[in-house]
């Protein structure tokens, strides 16, 4: 029998001695079991091992000398600490003892159970007091697992109210000295939502400070500057914090901060340099909420990274990411999925929409097909894209093929919407097409080339005197498309009904002639949204839009489709054109769907399609991939699915393939 003393010779610091008594197989099992150890310094000096921990977190600490002593014992040896070590050993205990109390609070919060009402009620008291506006019943629910313990997940689907419930938490937390401050990391458009919901909430400007709209040296110095300068809510885009992981872990270490992290599905691959600088921030937080209606878009291994955001120093899932990765390419048992889910149960609340058309808390969607018919001059140019579709050969290399199809896809897309749009490549089309080539560029330059290749070979379909004089007529107005004649007078009816409008189109180059059009029609200004757009004028446009008597936003989803909530003042929808992004064509749709509409409201959505054109075949495909992802959103548990709500491309070559023809 071996006897072995650990002794703390400082704060971090531990000595482990009497290690050479141990039987040589298990000596070296001891060693391989150190050098594993993460966050450690170890030196060795003949069965005196000096464990020095990076972290300086208690909790880990003592964890890791627990294991430790659990290691030895089952090599038969006996241990002894001294009185620092078994304070600390004692701690840890209290520690994983109120977890496991948390844990079943956690559970008695979902099940309903007698035992946790008092606090429940006492909770509910408190956002009655502290809030402006009364939460649903569902609400205060989620808002108050979110309060118990460490932080927690909100799988809620959008417009079900994530960042109400989340403030609701702070504000209990604030007031229970857990938490002082909140640092919100998401995407740049998300600013928008916690800046006004804060307002929902307390009824009062927020003291706010929005680093996605600065550079990364200004970011620096708000970040290293004296508390007295930060402010209440700091704000900053994900793709920043893989250049600022030292700076934010240093802000969220100088106070007791909540750290929120909206739509957590983009930390979900655990190698890439935003969920690694993530996984490090969270550890120095007090408090963490993680939001997401999206949480295993790929698969189980998509909980991993999440699960580690909100729980750096305590395992929830019982699985390793390889092991989730597993079941997810190969199936997993039942057993497992039960594991699963019993171990995150506890963590999470979700809110479906199906569940809140249920409850009367939104009704559901109207929806009105608006036909028109392409001009003579618009079908002779779409009559020659199909007779060029018809003469194409499968011999052709496979890649310029596909990009060939999708160059045509597209330029049968801007025929519809308006013909001018062939003058310009299609790259510079769209605010989408841009964004999704310049990731490209980064990755595999040949891509650009091979699309911008099949572009100027269908070019010459265009070429000739007499097409090139019936596309300049287009662009100067002299013929006008009946599918923006038409946006136009729906448009000007419903404005002299006294509703404000949003109008979505794809085509920078047609929102500018629209916008003249509907201008010229209502007799006022419109407000105009799409990447040409700055930021700080984007937000002027969207406050006019709310607050005054601008009645008609216009817009393209690849810029306003996250994040903006326009339910209280608009409840009617235009879609001029549309791409193949059910993502976004979602998201849009949720700008004007959500809870807090107006009593006895619901939203109203125009589709304008041309007859026998492409139109017709996208809002197939839409409808067929948002049926599919309605599936995953409008589930009461979570599931499997929604990787589609990440896609960034305006079509997929499934899209091309099917539809091309069309």
């Amino acid at each position: 029998m071996s006897d072995i003393v650990i002794k703390m010779i400082q704060d971090a610091t531990f000595e482990v001695s009497g290690t050479n008594k141990l039987s040589g197989r298990s000596g070296m099992k001891f060693n391989i079991y150190l050098s594993a150890m993460k966050d450690v310094v170890i030196m060795n000096e003949n069965g005196r091992i000096i464990i020095t921990y990076n972290n300086h977190d208690e909790h880990v600490e003592a964890k890791n000398i627990k294991d430790i002593v659990g290691f030895l014992e089952a090599c038969k040896a006996e241990v002894s600490f001294d009185e620092a070590t078994q304070n600390l050993l004692d701690r840890q205990q209290e520690f994983e003892s109120a977890s496991v109390n948390r844990v079943e609070s956690l559970r008695a919060i979902k099940l309903n159970k007698g035992s946790i009402q008092p606090n429940f009620e006492k909770f509910c008291a408190f956002c009655d007091k502290n809030l402006v506006i009364t939460l649903r019943d569902y609400q205060y629910r989620s808002a108050f697992l979110l309060s118990i313990g460490e932080g927690g997940f909100d799988f809620s689907v959008p417009g079900a109210g994530k960042t109400i419930i989340t403030y609701a938490a702070y504000a209990y937390l604030k007031q229970n000295a857990v938490v002082d401050n909140i640092f919100v990391i998401g995407p740049g458009s998300a600013y928008n939502a916690w800046y006004d919901e804060y307002q929902t909430c307390f009824g009062r400007t927020p003291e706010f400070e929005n680093l996605a709209s600065e550079t990364t040296k200004d970011c620096c110095l708000y970040l290293g500057a004296s508390k007295q300068h930060h402010k209440e809510i700091t704000f900053i885009n994900i793709e920043k914090i893989r250049m600022l992981r030292r700076e934010i872990s240093g802000f969220l270490t100088e106070k007791r901060t909540m750290l929120i992290i909206d739509e957590g599905h983009k930390i979900k691959n655990p190698n890439a340099a935003a969920t690694e600088a993530a996984l490090e921030i969270a550890k120095h937080a007090a408090s963490r909420i993680i939001l997401t209606g999206t949480p295993m878009p790929n698969g189980y291994e998509d909980l991993y990274s999440l699960t580690e955001a909100l729980s750096p120093y305590k395992q929830i899932l019982p699985y390793k990411y390889n092991q989730l990765k597993s079941m997810t390419n190969n199936g997993a048992s039942d057993v497992e999925m039960t594991r699963i889910h019993e171990s995150l149960d506890p963590h999470y609340s979700r809110i479906s929409k199906k569940y809140l058309i249920a409850k009367g808390e939104l009704l559901p969607y109207e929806i009105d097909f608006v036909r028109c018919e392409m001009n003579e001059g618009q079908q002779e140019l779409y009559d020659r894209l199909n007779d060029f579709c018809g003469k194409l050969s499968d011999d052709i290399d496979e890649d310029f093929l596909m990009n060939l199809k999708k160059a045509i896809l597209i330029r049968k897309m801007q025929i519809s919407a308006n013909p001018s749009l062939l003058k310009n490549s299609i790259i510079s089309s769209m605010d989408e097409l841009k964004e999704e080539y310049v990731e490209y560029a980064d990755k595999d330059g040949s891509k650009i080339n091979i699309l911008a290749k099949a572009d100027r070979e269908l070019s010459q379909q265009f070429s000739e005197s007499k097409i090139v004089k019936l596309i300049n007529m287009f662009e100067r107005g002299a013929i006008e498309t009946n599918k923006n004649r038409t946006a136009t007078e729906l448009t000007y009816k419903l404005v002299m009904e006294g509703k404000k409008v949003l109008v979505w189109d794809i085509f920078v180059k047609n929102m500018d002639v629209l916008k003249s059009m509907i201008e010229t029609r209502i007799g006022k200004p419109i407000e105009l949204i799409n990447g040409t757009v700055s930021g700080d004028d984007r937000q002027q446009a969207i406050k006019r839009f709310r607050e005054d008597d601008s009645m008609v936003l216009l817009a393209n989803p690849a810029t306003l489709a996250e994040s903006i909530s326009l339910h209280r003042v608009c409840q009617n929808a235009i879609y001029v054109n549309r791409n193949f992004n059910a993502a976004q064509f979602i998201q849009s749709k949720d700008r004007i769907h959500r809870i807090n509409m107006p009593e006895g409201t619901t939203a109203h959505y125009y589709f304008i399609e041309n007859e026998d054109s492409i139109d017709a075949a996208i809002s197939e495909r839409l409808d067929i991939k948002e049926t599919r992802m309605l599936k995953i959103l409008d589930a009461d548990d979570i599931s499997i699915g929604g990787a589609e709500m990440e896609d960034t491309n305006i079509m997929s070559d499934q899209d091309v393939v099917q539809t091309y023809m069309r």
